[in-house]
């Protein structure tokens, strides 16, 4: 956490903040953060993008199994 923030929960570092999302009775890990790609919803388990919202000026949402791979601008 980080310390006089405005918000209820504020995740931040150095590192690039994320939220994983693990079940213990299946194979898999989906984790939601910010990277250099924007915000994303990244299957950890599979090694794939599944959604993302751009950050740069054209941005848009992608959703697929690759980044970008069926991209919807605003």
């Amino acid at each position: 956490g980080t310390t006089g923030t405005s918000r209820i929960l504020d995740i931040g570092g150095s590192g690039t903040p994320y939220l994983a999302f693990t079940p213990t009775d299946t194979n898999s890990q989906w984790v939601i953060g910010s990277d250099s790609n924007g915000f994303i919803f990244y299957d950890d388990a599979n090694n794939q993008y599944r959604a993302a919202f751009s950050k740069t000026s054209s941005a848009g949402l992608s959703i697929g199994t690759g980044y970008y791979a069926t991209a919807i601008r605003f």
